[in-house]
């Protein structure tokens, strides 16, 4: 298996891609590392009314897709995040 991690600010600005579709992908964990909600969708229509909420030093586990995930913050706000990936890349 390979594993594979990320960070990234999510602000207010407009929707940030935190994983990337990967039909390979066994498990993605995205975890709210920052002080304010994350926001998450599969794509970058994602706002603080439609998205998913990641709360603050929450983790979001998805082993049942392989679509994209994105985050915004509410208005005025901004958080960080981090991702790992685990996919079938490098299984003998």
């Amino acid at each position: 298996m390979a594993y594979k991690g990320y960070s990234a600010s999510i602000t207010d600005a407009g929707a940030t891609q935190i994983v990337a579709s990967n039909t390979d992908r066994t498990k993605a964990t995205i975890k709210n590392t920052g002080t304010k909600t994350v926001y998450l969708g599969s794509d970058n229509s994602v706002t603080s009314s439609n998205g998913f909420p990641l709360l603050v030093n929450t983790t979001l586990e998805d082993t049942s897709t392989v679509t994209s995930w994105y985050g915004r913050c509410a208005v005025g706000e901004s958080s960080t995040i981090k991702a790992e990936e685990q996919d079938l890349v490098g299984v003998n």
